[in-house]
């Protein structure tokens, strides 16, 4: 990537001040600070890597300096991009690589719409783990779940920043006002179900329409946020799931995925206790603004609540199992990181970045802003913020072991963007769920040969 004014914002300091530090170090003598500046000058750069989170957030003000510092420490001449784009990032990296013009460190998820397939099948991004073999960077302190989210052919592909759960989040008050029982907080409650969800969410919903339904201005109150929006999890929590494990059957209409449709669609349309797709909320977190009594909830989303409603006793729990012989409670894992490009002239000096972004101090940073973090000890020092919701917040950290996550396809949000626009009928009523899991089934069926089961 060419260090031009519109496209780097940010151009930190070179070799000249980081040998200038070496030698002035304390405890060090002129010809240790030599012996450390030739040993880091192998690979000195230049290279850019891609800010994910911007200047103007805690954690990316934080961030920002971070990157700043690392010339110095390194001896790598580092620049950092700065884009203007308001195109989705997966669009924007798309153009980076039709141009040949990619950052040499860039973020890629494990999944989802930035997720590392699609990249790694093209050779766009390098494989991590000669690297990690060649240095012995230690990982023992990584969620092993994470590390295999990030993982394929045998090869990691990313430096991971931060492992994303997903679980049930309620309105502790607004479900004790109602006089509905509040969550359990075991992952492996046999008594946690969907119907004791509906249960609770009916009392919920009750109470709400006793008192008018709405908040501040009129606004629409739901016990549950649309059921539609996080449908994959009652897929999981009934022991479907999208593909077989091989990935050569599409299961989205075998029984337990026809099931998990058909009691989500009938939160919303039958006992009216889920908000409809169609339902208007005001700017800000659901859930925060008490827009719903209850949603699922990532991790990285518990700082957003707490900013938005300081007052707000929210807490957390597994999601309910379904009625199928092999449901289960669960979490949806999801997570991200860095990568190296593979257009990349200076690997050894991107590697060395993406180490700094895989340090302690990193991870640290990551947890005290609201996130899970990769690194299990320190989510384990750092995480649970006294005094702060969620109560049992502490439940994240079971939470990778109870995960589910979609199927690593080089096209999965083609796959998943047909498959949701199946579902639609459904949620307005207008089909059955058997009808629209056979459409579903379909869709899916006909985009996935554009892919590659990446595995």
């Amino acid at each position: 990537m060419h260090a031009t004014r519109r496209r780097l914002g940010t151009v930190a300091a070179g070799l000249a001040g980081s040998a200038v530090l070496a030698a002035c170090a304390p405890g060090s003598s002129g010809g240790e600070a030599q012996g450390n500046q030739a040993a880091r000058a192998k690979d000195t750069g230049p290279i850019v890597v891609y800010q994910w989170d911007g200047p103007g957030s805690p954690f990316g003000d934080w961030l920002k300096r971070y990157f700043e510092s690392f010339p110095q420490k390194s001896g790598i001449q580092l620049s950092i991009y700065e884009s203007t784009s308001t195109a989705p990032l997966q669009t924007q990296q798309a153009a980076w690589l039709a141009a040949g013009d990619a950052p040499d460190v860039f973020p890629r998820t494990g999944r989802g719409a930035l997720g590392f397939a699609a990249f790694a099948s093209k050779n766009a991004i390098r494989p991590l783990s000669d690297f990690i073999k060649r240095d012995k960077f230690d990982q023992a302190d990584f969620w092993p779940a994470l590390l295999k989210l990030v993982s394929a052919k045998d090869k990691q592909w990313v430096m991971p920043q931060d492992f994303n759960q997903g679980v049930l989040a309620y309105d502790a008050a607004a479900f004790q006002q109602a006089g509905a029982a509040l969550p359990p907080t075991a992952w492996k409650s046999g008594s946690w179900t969907w119907n004791e969800l509906l249960k609770a969410l009916q009392q919920v919903q009750t109470r709400l329409a006793a008192s008018g339904g709405t908040g501040g201005s009129g606004m629409e109150r739901w016990a549950l946020g649309h059921a539609g929006g996080h449908w994959n999890f009652y897929l999981w929590s009934n022991g479907g799931d999208y593909l077989s494990e091989d990935g050569t059957k599409v299961t989205l209409a075998d029984p337990a995925a026809v099931d998990a449709l058909d009691f989500a669609a009938r939160l919303v349309n039958l006992h009216r206790v889920s908000a409809p797709a169609s339902a208007s909320f005001p700017p800000g977190h659901v859930l925060a603004n008490q827009s719903v009594a209850a949603t699922t909830l990532f991790a990285a989303a518990m700082n957003t609540i707490r900013g938005q409603n300081k007052a707000l006793e929210f807490d957390v729990a597994p999601f309910p199992k379904g009625t199928a012989s092999n449901a289960r409670t669960v979490a949806a894992g999801a997570g991200g990181g860095y990568t190296m490009s593979g257009q990349t002239k200076h690997p050894d000096a991107a590697w060395e970045l993406l180490k700094y972004i895989g340090a302690k101090e990193y991870a640290v940073e990551k947890v005290r802003n609201g996130a899970l973090g990769p690194r299990i000890s320190v989510a384990k020092e750092h995480f649970i913020q006294p005094g702060l919701p969620p109560k049992n917040a502490a439940l994240y950290f079971e939470a990778p072991e109870n995960a589910r996550w979609e199927p690593n396809i080089t096209n999965w949000d083609d796959v998943l963007r047909d498959v949701n626009a199946a579902l639609q009928p459904l949620w307005r009523g207008e089909k059955s769920a058997r009808e629209v899991a056979a459409d579903a089934k379909r869709a899916a069926e006909s985009a996935l040969p554009q892919g590659e089961f990446f595995r």
